[in-house]
């Protein structure tokens, strides 16, 4: 992923192909959008994470609050995550 100009001014991250043009318009999360691995790449948009592939086509629509790339092609996301520290005791 690429920091890059959107239309409007605004950055944003998109892609590149091999010969330096824009192969993904700029649309994604400036702080967040994972290069390719096994053709999948994890991308954010308005707070919500999702998927797509190298032509930009949506594998996992961005509709889940966490995403990671688990290798081989495969994500995790989840819709609801309660976080919490694993290492203090849960109080009744």
């Amino acid at each position: 992923a690429t920091q890059l100009k959107r239309s409007d001014g605004r950055t944003a991250l998109g892609y590149l192909d091999a010969g330096g043009r824009i192969a993904i318009e700029p649309q994604y999360a400036a702080n967040y959008a994972s290069n390719f691995a096994h053709g999948v790449a994890v991308v954010w948009r308005d707070d919500l994470c999702g998927a797509i592939d190298r032509r930009g086509r949506t594998l996992l629509p961005l509709q889940y609050l966490h995403c990671e790339d688990v290798g081989n092609g495969l994500i995790i996301a989840a819709r609801h995550v309660p976080w919490r520290d694993v290492r203090k005791p849960v109080s009744p």
